[in-house]
């Protein structure tokens, strides 16, 4: 009973570490994720403005690097705020350029663009766990991490290939990110 209890196990740890180039994206193409954020706990300050936290989250990626789109759209005191931001990283070059737009009343408020460079993810210790879920049509793996300031757990797509700290696991599809240092729980599902 305990080998068949194990077997799933192992041809999960199989599939995730057995990635071929047959992994999306491949070296022509992105893959666009829009996922749905949801805050299950926020610290104090942060309740008042739960209704102007960003709602949904726009990431493509590619093998070089990736994008992520913001949009936060708010009324304050009868003004309307617009605010943008749109960041890129390159994986092999370790950077990150940013665009920032704020308009408040068609008035722009603040467009910036900067730069930084990356240092490469320290190895993360990714437990990958024996519970499996479908996620868009996409087998996916539980899978747990720990890093300083979060613990995430959720469920990996091995056939995406992931970003940075998940390259080798997968792509998250589902993330319930748990701050450890104050009441902050959000949940991320693609």
């Amino acid at each position: 009973m305990k080998k068949l209890l194990f077997l799933p196990f192992i041809l999960s740890c199989l599939l995730l570490h057995g990635q071929t180039e047959d992994i999306i994206p491949d070296n022509k193409s992105q893959i666009k994720i829009t996922s749905s954020i949801e805050y299950k706990k926020l610290p104090f300050a942060m309740r008042m403005l739960k209704k102007q936290l960003p709602k949904e989250d726009i990431s493509y990626y590619a093998q070089i690097g990736q994008r992520n789109e913001v949009n936060i759209e708010m009324k304050i005191l009868g003004k309307t705020m617009m605010m943008s931001t749109i960041s890129v990283t390159n994986y092999k070059l370790g950077k990150v350029w940013s665009k920032e737009l704020m308009i408040v009343n068609d008035s722009i408020v603040k467009d910036g663009l900067k730069t930084e460079i990356t240092e490469l993810p320290e190895e993360n210790s990714i437990i990958i766990g024996a519970e499996t879920k479908e996620i868009l049509g996409y087998p996916c793996v539980a899978f747990s991490m720990d890093t300083d300031s979060f613990k995430m757990e959720g469920f990996l797509a091995p056939g995406i290939m992931g970003p940075e700290e998940f390259r080798g696991h997968g792509m998250p599809l589902e993330i319930k990110a748990t701050a450890k240092t104050e009441k902050l729980v959000q949940l991320l599902k693609a």
